[in-house]
């Protein structure tokens, strides 16, 4: 018998520490289950701040000249802020709770009682109605000069003191520039023959001596470099870059004994996946070589629509002013013609199908690769090829076309940027990524924010 009761008592033991730690298990799962469900709204009320401010749709907003707020409920703000690769300026602030009036003195209360007066009622501590659910948006900013946004959430929480903590995140949004690398292709790049690929920075003047460096990145799913001289870095996302034993690969505390520095052999760095945008507006028809497009006397760009563009001989368009040229077909020019953009014009084309700048190709006298951009709005294949022997002074901004420099074995020299579908060069090459780039925006490219990174 008294086996059986020690035997029982043990088993109730166990059965109870056994239903101790299940019950704490489901605690732990729950507890976890809640912060994943806080941390996805928390994903997606900052997605959706993004999409709203990309989008200039703030209808769920209130507006206030140049801010907008809201409140949303479901997030935490602590696991938000730990969680996520964004760089949040945080502050935390702990308001005491209120202090209970001081009680009156036991002897005074006697001498009340005494004297047949009525003791003065407290005033009542007023308990703060504290929302832990919710959290208050605000965004500021929205219609300054600057492009940056900031945004800031504000939650408040009741301790069990009765004070009140306070956590506030604020985190800064920017456009994404479409220009992050040097050469970027969704496929292969390749350099077939010698030439340089390094970087300079046009806001700092012109390429030269003093003026070059290490930053031109270029990044496919493949690279292949036979005899070229890269000073900066290749990241390939299917397979290793390939380097010919000719080619190098440097960057300013590189062994010059080694041609492949293989610490510049990097992931595929990060490339916006912006759309094209379609120019509307009120606008006039493209008349033919000869025409001077824009106007040195506008701030805003001039608006000029064409089915194709096709140059030849000595024919040519001087770009007066900022200016954007709509092209349905193709643009074609070749011989000693030219497009050329006067010093302090600007000239942004919209192509959707062929380009081909031979000749004297496209001049930019400002030499400031931002000041000329063509962009493919193409769904479909084409293909964009540069056999000018004049420099190219631009940014190429075209996902779904071809890019090739060939002809006449001559060297070919590029200043600027280039996104394609695929990238080849068959002849001597010169690029020089201007890294100033990076921070250039397009209207012909679509204006999406992202959250400064952590990381």
């Amino acid at each position: 018998m008294l086996a059986a009761l020690s035997f029982a008592s043990v088993l109730a033991i166990s059965l109870a520490s056994y239903v101790a730690v299940s019950y704490n298990t489901l605690e732990r799962v729950d507890e976890k289950v809640t912060a994943a469900s806080e941390l996805i709204e928390g994903q997606n009320v900052l997605e959706e701040t993004l999409y709203s401010v990309s989008n200039e749709s703030l209808d769920s907003w209130s507006l206030d000249g140049d801010n907008a707020s809201k409140t949303v409920t479901g997030v935490d703000l602590a696991t938000l802020a730990e969680s996520m690769p964004i760089d949040f300026d945080e502050t935390v602030t702990v308001t005491p709770a209120p202090r209970p009036p001081p009680r009156i003195p036991s002897a005074f209360a006697s001498l009340f009682r005494r004297l047949g007066l009525r003791l003065p009622e407290p005033e009542p501590v007023e308990t703060p109605e504290i929302d832990s659910e919710a959290v208050q948006l605000k965004l500021t900013g929205l219609n300054a000069d600057s492009d940056q946004r900031t945004l800031s959430l504000t939650q408040q929480t009741l301790l069990e003191d009765g004070s009140i903590e306070t956590r506030v995140l604020s985190a800064t949004m920017e456009p994404l520039a479409p220009f992050q690398a040097a050469i970027t292709a969704n496929h292969t790049i390749r350099f077939r023959r010698e030439g340089t690929i390094d970087s300079y920075d046009s806001s700092q003047g012109a390429y030269g001596r003093d003026n070059q460096g290490h930053e031109a990145v270029l990044a496919g799913d493949y690279v292949s470099v036979s005899r070229a001289q890269v000073k900066g870095y290749a990241a390939a996302s299917r397979r290793t870059p390939y380097f010919g034993r000719r080619a190098t690969l440097q960057g300013p505390e590189s062994n010059n004994r080694i041609n492949i520095d293989s610490s510049r052999i990097i992931p595929t760095p990060y490339q916006p996946n912006l759309d094209t945008t379609a120019s509307s507006g009120v606008g006039r028809l493209y008349e033919g070589p000869y025409t001077t497009l824009g106007s040195s006397n506008s701030a805003e760009p001039r608006l000029y629509y064409a089915r194709n563009v096709n140059l030849r001989g000595n024919e040519q368009i001087t770009i007066d002013g900022p200016t954007h040229l709509i092209v349905d077909g193709s643009i074609n020019i070749r011989d000693r013609a030219s497009i050329v953009v006067n010093d302090g014009a600007s000239l942004e084309i919209h192509v959707d199908g062929n380009v081909n700048l031979d000749g004297r190709g496209i001049i930019n006298l400002s030499e400031v690769p931002a000041n000329v951009a063509i962009i493919g709005t193409n769904s479909r294949s084409r293909t964009i090829t540069f056999r000018g022997d004049r420099p190219l002074h631009g940014a190429i901004y075209a996902p779904n076309s071809d890019f090739f420099a060939y002809g006449n074995n001559t060297t070919r020299t590029i200043y600027g940027a280039i996104v394609a579908n695929r990238v080849t060069f068959d002849d001597r090459t010169n690029f020089h990524f201007d890294v100033a780039l990076r921070d250039a925006h397009f209207d012909g490219v679509e204006k999406a924010y992202a959250f400064g990174s952590s990381q």
